[in-house]
């Protein structure tokens, strides 16, 4: 082939050449973004035409129960165990097309307005026509769905009376006003046909089963709806003899109204704790073990002197205490010593921080003299931050001017207190205080009363409990235990869909004490007030914590019947000071007292 074909050749390429690959990345990506398009309205044309097909179903199920009944004569127009009864089934599963359905059935007597409502109506029938409800329920790709169908059916002749009465059920919340959607149950096996059915409240929380009611005591009403409290009728037997709210009872011709309230769903978290309480660490020396490093000293006879002996004692010496290091640090409070320094001879103390690899002398701000070395006992340490200086060490500096004389450290300690410490799997009651009606020797029984315990981490949380006023108790003598304080005091309230948490610290307990709760006018519970408590051979002056409380522990009973009952002042800058008379005191006792601003 010549150079000059090739030339051509070569040339020709160049310019009829394919696509690059960029054009190729782009145009494929023009396609995907076509494809996706189609594949998404795909998508959404097939889940539209399931969502067609499903109700269409509905709605083929819904007519053909609604044929039904209309073909039915208007007395044999009921369902099984509904009011009106009959023999349409109340709820029935139902297969079309590959589709699960639930079908329901509500058949209900109609008070008609147009011949006056209730007590109104001009013939005294109320029960003027049924209204049939046909309702169908599916799921599909995990949403509900419904369609319903209602109808009115009126008898051929006129109303005519029938054996029975009114029933009317009143749903509301914690305030009084309606809950509409609550889902009421009613139930009594006692009367043929038995009846067994659920309806939904109106817009004003109620359900009405005009006229046609079957008489008969029995009738069991329990009241719900999803995150609600429920309300219900209680049995009759040995357990609870007296229940309120029994079972209703319907009386021929008249009308039974009954009234429940039900609310959001609230909880309580528990936990529990050992008080704050104060503990030492110390040392006698009694041997080196509370001794982290020492030189030119030695323990001798249940004290630290400085090494060799008469004649020969080394001019100084010193010895660091072992680290301090409390679990649970709630405050530093002191640090004091004894020792004997006879004359020529001195002993000086340094507080060191031992929360790092190395100990750190703390500054003079927070202990005027640490660098210099003190000498006075005790040292104030409670202003130090514990967040700062978790961990301490004490050390004392020996010195002598006469080798025939040393000084002498015979012990030394450190002041702290610790907590609140959890307390593990603790038992203890927790009780409502509304009722459900009275037992057999005349104590209310209560619908929530129940023996819980705390976890291993001495927590507990309670779900699911209904607006109430609850007490925790605990038994005292089995636990060793009182109640020290509450955080916030017991018994406490719980409004409708709150959580609340409550702190309980225990103490050792005693045979006697009084827990005392103070706040102002408006209920606030009150920190730092003076309580006084008094009467011939006592007289006990306490502060209230942060929590408003102050406890008693160890003090004896009192009475009024006895005449030693016991007073109480109550002192605040700012408040009218306030004296509580005629206190008794009989095992773990408690208090709730207000005083004016």
């Amino acid at each position: 082939m010549s150079k000059n074909a090739m030339n051509i050749s070569s040339s020709s390429f160049k310019k009829h050449a394919g696509l690059s690959f960029v054009d190729v990345i782009i145009a494929s990506a023009l396609l995907l973004i076509v494809f996706v398009g189609i594949a998404g309205s795909f998508k959404t044309i097939l889940v539209l035409a399931s969502h067609n097909k499903a109700k269409i179903g509905a709605l083929a199920i819904v007519d053909e129960r609604m044929e039904f009944i209309r073909n039915l004569s208007y007395n044999s127009i009921g369902t099984l165990g509904g009011i009106p009864a009959g023999s349409i089934p109340q709820n029935e599963s139902v297969s079309l097309n590959g589709i699960n359905y639930n079908r329901r059935v509500l058949v209900q007597y109609v008070d008609a307005p147009e011949d006056g409502s209730a007590g109104s109506d001009v013939n005294g029938l109320t029960n003027d026509y049924k209204r049939v409800k046909v309702e169908a329920t599916w799921t599909i790709r995990g949403s509900a769905k419904t369609v319903f169908l209602v109808s009115n059916f009126a008898p051929k002749s006129i109303e005519t009376n029938l054996n029975g009465g009114t029933l009317i059920i009143n749903v509301l919340d914690a305030l009084g006003a309606p809950i509409m959607g609550a889902n009421v149950h009613i139930e009594n096996n006692t009367i043929n046909p038995t009846v067994s059915t659920d309806v939904s409240t109106d817009i004003d929380g109620k359900v009405i089963f005009p006229g046609g009611t079957p008489v008969g005591s029995d009738y069991e009403i329990t009241v719900t709806k999803t995150g609600y409290s429920t309300a219900k009728t209680y049995d009759s037997d040995a357990s609870n003899p007296n229940p309120n709210p029994g079972h209703l009872s319907v009386v021929e011709g008249q009308t039974t109204v009954s009234t429940f309230q039900i609310d959001i769903l609230g909880s309580k978290t528990v936990k529990t704790y050992e008080q704050i309480k104060s503990l030492k660490w110390e040392d006698k020396f009694d041997d080196t073990s509370n001794i982290s490093s020492f030189a030119s000293t030695t323990v001798s006879g249940g004290d630290l002197i400085l090494s060799g002996g008469a004649g020969s004692y080394e001019p100084d010496g010193y010895a660091y205490s072992a680290t301090v290091t409390p679990v649970y640090l709630y405050a530093w409070d002191e640090i004091s010593w004894t020792d004997n320094k006879p004359p020529s001879t001195n002993i000086r103390y340094k507080v060191y921080d031992a929360s790092g690899s190395q100990a750190v002398l703390i500054p003079n701000t927070y202990i005027p003299g640490n660098s210099s070395g003190l000498t006075t006992s005790p040292i104030d340490i409670s202003g130090l931050a514990t967040t700062t200086y978790p961990a301490l060490q004490v050390a004392a500096f020996l010195s002598t001017s006469d080798p025939s004389t040393t000084p002498s450290l015979s012990e030394w300690e450190i002041k702290y207190s610790v907590g609140p410490i959890p307390l593990l799997n603790l038992a203890f009651n927790m009780r409502g205080d509304k009722t459900i009606g009275i037992d057999g020797g005349g104590a209310s029984i209560y619908k929530y009363s129940q023996n819980l315990q705390t976890d291993a981490a001495g927590s507990l949380s309670i779900g699911s409990l209904e607006w109430d006023t609850y007490t925790i108790t605990i038994d005292n003598a089995a636990l060793g235990y009182d109640i020290g304080e509450s955080c916030e005091p017991q018994p406490l309230s719980l409004l409708p869909g709150v959580s609340v948490a409550t702190s309980l610290y225990f103490v050792p307990q005693t045979s006697n004490s009084l827990l005392v709760a103070v706040r102002d006018s408006s209920g606030a519970l009150l920190s730092g007030v003076s309580a006084r408590l008094y009467r011939i051979g006592v007289d006990i002056t306490q502060t209230t914590s942060s929590c408003g409380q102050t406890f008693f522990a160890g003090i004896s009973q009192g009475s009024i019947s006895n005449g030693n009952a016991y007073f109480i002042d109550l002192s605040l800058a700012g408040y009218t000071n306030t004296t509580i008379i005629d206190i008794e005191v009989s095992g773990a006792s408690n208090i709730d007292v207000a005083i004016d601003d």
